[in-house]
């Protein structure tokens, strides 16, 4: 087998046992708290609530995007979409940064 191949079957397997330990769980409060012992963020715990409670067509179709009130106005969509983006791009640079950390750790 060629040494790319080989190495790619790896990291496939790594992926892979990384995921197994992940659990199959939607309500965002749990997985922040799950997650604070590796990546530490700060979050409007509000919006967090807020973005919790909405239900997606791929999870739930009879609840198609609601909100406990009914559908989202623009506002809010935008106020969720952004407080997203956020988190997404925080934890990005910090899971960056660890990455960092970690093969500066394996070159010592």
């Amino acid at each position: 087998m060629k040494k790319q191949a080989e190495e790619w079957l790896n990291a496939a397997n790594d992926d892979l046992k990384v995921i197994s330990k992940v659990p199959r769980i939607h309500n965002l409060i749990k997985l922040k708290e799950m997650t604070e012992k590796y990546i530490k963020f700060e979050t409007d715990k509000i919006s967090l609530e807020q973005v919790n409670e909405i239900y997606t067509d791929t999870r739930y179709p009879s609840d198609v995007g609601l909100v406990p009130t009914g559908r989202p106005s623009i506002e809010l969509a935008n106020k969720f979409y952004v407080f997203a983006l956020r988190i997404k791009k925080e934890i990005a640079a910090k899971m960056e940064t660890i990455g960092l950390q970690q093969e500066l750790n394996n070159t010592e």
